[in-house]
């Protein structure tokens, strides 16, 4: 509290100042907590608070490379990882399956695949919890890069209704075309979530999603959502094992992992393979890479140039 004095009791003379009060050390700096968060403080639990969800606006940022003219014969809606965009990772993409060049605009036809058309969304930038609630472009909220983390059930469920919606608006447009999804690390798990609820029959919040046109599905260095495989509100999952199945079987399905990825762990990319395995995606395709980390190769590039032309083949 400060205070004038009356002037009888200012000093002649004034005091010496007091010497200062020797500065506390700094205090060291926490140690990053990736893998376990406390409480939801992004995605949809964010938007919730507002009634609003983070897919309500128009996409921030869309790459499309069209099909060469008259050739067009499938779509690939491609999804980015956590804190990518759109733009980024069909740069990365162009980068890598041109290796010589660095990183590189995207160009058509794009992958050498002149029948295919390429779409890649960006995620709503939003308050993420893993990133200790700063923002950022991520399609759901993410709580830890481990198979203990919680999952934001509701978040990735709004998420791949948004791109069951993109999928659904391309079919109105092109009806004779086939339809595809792919994605790395958090893209990946939710092209995996996706594809996994056409199988159910019904999203997380009992919409249905028997009808999505999606014929293949690819996910890089990612993890199975263990909310992947839930029977939706009324089902039970003796129930949805057979249908799950015998639809899984017939769908095409190309995973690949790093061996020394330290983000997304090759042991919980592996385990959601095998999980996929015994739920009936007997049409899975893996491979691994002993040198790779969390990222892309070349060799996947090809791999992937490969897988495309055998499921989403060109015209006849």
């Amino acid at each position: 509290m400060f205070c004038i004095k009356d002037p009888g009791e200012i000093p002649l003379k004034p005091a010496p100042a007091p010497e200062p009060a020797p500065a506390p050390a700094p205090a060291p700096a926490p140690e990053p907590e990736l893998e376990t968060a406390p409480a939801p403080t992004g995605g949809l639990a964010a938007a919730e608070a507002t009634d609003q969800s983070p897919f309500s606006k128009p996409a921030r940022e869309t790459v499309v490379l069209p099909a060469v003219a008259g050739q067009h014969a499938a779509t690939i809606v491609w999804l980015h990882g956590l804190g990518d965009t759109g733009y980024g990772v069909s740069r990365w993409l162009a980068a890598m399956a041109d290796p010589e060049n660095g990183e590189s605009q995207p160009s058509i036809p794009f992958l050498d695949l002149p029948h295919i058309k390429w779409i890649f969304p960006s995620a709503p930038v939003a308050p993420v919890t893993i990133n200790r609630g700063r923002r950022a472009p991520s399609w759901y909220d993410v709580f830890g890069f481990n198979a203990g983390a919680p999952v934001d059930a509701k978040g990735i469920d709004a998420a791949a209704r948004y791109v069951a919606g993109i999928l659904e608006e391309e079919k109105k447009a092109n009806p004779d075309v086939t339809y595809a999804v792919g994605g790395i690390s958090q893209g990946g798990a939710l092209s995996l979530y996706l594809m996994c609820r056409k199988m159910l029959g019904r999203f997380e919040d009992g919409s249905d999603a028997s009808s999505i046109p999606l014929s293949a599905s690819v996910a890089f260095s990612t993890w199975l959502p263990k909310c992947s495989l839930t029977p939706a509100p009324g089902g039970s999952a003796a129930g949805a094992k057979a249908p799950v199945a015998e639809r899984a079987a017939n769908h095409p399905l190309l995973m690949t992992h790093g061996e020394v990825d330290v983000l997304v762990g090759y042991d919980w990319g592996r385990d959601g393979v095998r999980e996929l395995q015994e739920a009936g995606f007997s049409n899975l395709t893996f491979h691994s890479y002993p040198e790779l980390g969390h990222a892309m190769c070349p060799q996947e590039m090809a791999v992937l140039r490969a897988w495309l032309q055998t499921h989403l083949p060109p015209p006849a």
